[in-house]
């Protein structure tokens, strides 16, 4: 029932508590996002609701506050994170699971369209079914960089 935000004294084993972002409030899944010298966080309420809220801040370690257009989903199509917003070809693009089939089922990948303290407008663009690799149930996360992307599945093991 918290958000809190750490910094590695001694990377793996040693973190520092540096304050706590958000508190009384269950969520899941948060993404912190830096853009046009402001940070951003998205998070999802836990089940049964699943709604994802947005906070802002100009500073990392806080204060934080409900951005104005929370809640920015309250679909089960889109509203868990599925992993870190980024940039391609000058688009902001903010991967969410599609738990309609299953948790984890697919991606939706959105693009964000309008991110500033007062607005926030985004549309889905594409789906990554699990579809990719044989044998997988789901496709759950998807981080990129300028040098390497990730995506990974979800399959049963006998």
């Amino acid at each position: 029932r918290q958000v809190n935000l750490y910094r590695f004294t001694l990377f793996p084993d040693q973190a520092e508590l540096v304050s706590t972002l958000l508190d009384g409030l269950g969520v899941v899944d948060t993404t912190p996002f830096f853009l046009d010298d402001h940070w951003y966080f998205f998070t999802t309420t836990v089940q049964p609701f699943m709604e994802t809220l947005l906070f802002s801040s100009n500073r990392l370690d806080g204060p934080w506050t409900l951005h104005p257009c929370s809640p920015i989903s309250c679909s089960v199509r889109n509203s868990r994170s599925a992993g870190h917003l980024f940039m391609r070809n000058g688009r902001l693009f903010r991967p969410t699971q599609d738990c309609s089939v299953r948790y984890g089922y697919a991606i939706t990948v959105n693009e964000v369209t309008r991110l500033t303290p007062a607005e926030f407008s985004e549309h889905p663009v594409n789906q990554v079914l699990p579809s990719w690799a044989p044998g997988l149930l789901g496709t759950h996360t998807w981080n990129e960089s300028s040098m390497f992307q990730v995506v990974d599945g979800i399959r049963l093991r006998s």
